[in-house]
């Protein structure tokens, strides 16, 4: 099974917040590198100020993501329900260890239903297998669907295909709907790249999961694969200021009127400004690094070219 809940929404209708960098396990292909030893969060207060900020400027879902953001529950409880009275639709993400018993499971999951939860997306495959047993996420799955609660699984194949094939057996067998995600050559996963062929980018699909991200440090990116090291990313049009010095009815303008965000999301647009690059020579630069859309995003837009080309397109 490969489709997801994920995309039901415009990249521009939705926002994540980063909730926390710390988290129960220290997976090996963590893109933000998140572990029981990171102490980054945000404020309730400031987290409830962004989401309604969001509900005012035409954003219509929240994603809720870390790290672990069950690792403080009470908190989050209280900003579903706050996001839920602006008028957001609520998703959160989680690795689903909290879920030790049916009786646990349920009732933190009525409870964040009852306070306007949407969503809830569980991540589990070769990655987390160690930090988390398959009857927690077995709990989660049987417990959503008990209350209707959309629960899918998030699957990110690792470098053990049997391993891999394996879960995905078995989550077939259970019928849980999963997402195929992709692993991406970032932060604990660069290295698992080192054999990995490169795509031309005639091969490189559209972004389409691409999502305005608030970390905990005030930093805004009009992205949702936040790695562990954004100083490219930095100089980027997907970079779109601190929330701690600029409003945050300002950095979501500078998201909507975003040509290159446009142009990336869409795939005739996305060609064309490929093609255009590469009569240019920009995409001969560490083509041997280029792997995902990600990869190309991050190269073409800390060019000075591209942004020249993007002013003369159309």
């Amino acid at each position: 099974m490969n489709t997801t809940n994920y995309f039901s929404y415009p990249a521009k209708q939705k926002v994540c917040i980063l909730y926390t960098l710390k988290c129960s396990a220290t997976c090996s292909h963590c893109i933000v590198k998140s572990s029981p030893y990171r102490s980054e969060k945000f404020e309730l207060g400031v987290a409830k100020e962004i989401v309604y900020q969001s509900s005012i400027n035409g954003k219509k879902v929240l994603i809720l993501s870390g790290g672990e953001v069950f690792l403080f529950y009470n908190e989050i409880l209280e900003l579903t329900r706050h996001a839920s009275q602006c008028g957001l639709d609520v998703w959160i993400e989680t690795n689903g260890y909290w879920a030790s018993s049916i009786e646990v499971t349920s009732h933190r999951i009525k409870k964040l239903v009852d306070a306007g939860l949407s969503a809830l997306f569980v991540s589990y495959d070769y990655f987390h297998m160690p930090y988390v047993p398959f009857e927690r996420i077995s709990n989660i799955m049987d417990c959503a669907c008990s209350v209707n609660l959309k629960c899918e699984i998030m699957f990110t194949p690792s470098t053990n295909p049997d391993e891999d094939n394996r879960i995905c057996d078995t989550l077939l067998a259970r019928d849980y709907p999963f997402y195929k995600d992709e692993l991406l050559p970032y932060g604990g996963a660069r290295e698992m790249f080192q054999d990995e062929s490169p795509k031309s980018f005639q091969d490189i699909s559209c972004c389409c999961s691409m999502t305005t991200t608030f970390l905990p440090d005030g930093e805004v990116y009009a992205c949702c694969n936040i790695s562990s090291d954004n100083s490219r990313l930095r100089s980027t049009p997907v970079y779109l200021g601190n929330a701690e010095s600029c409003a945050v009815s300002e950095l979501l303008t500078r998201e909507r009127e975003n040509k290159f965000l446009d142009v990336i999301s869409q795939e005739d647009t996305l060609q064309k400004l490929l093609e255009r690059l590469s009569e240019k020579e920009i995409l001969s630069k560490n083509a041997d690094k280029l792997y995902t859309i990600c990869d190309y995003c991050v190269h073409i837009a800390s060019d000075a070219t591209c942004l020249q080309t993007l002013a003369e397109m159309k």
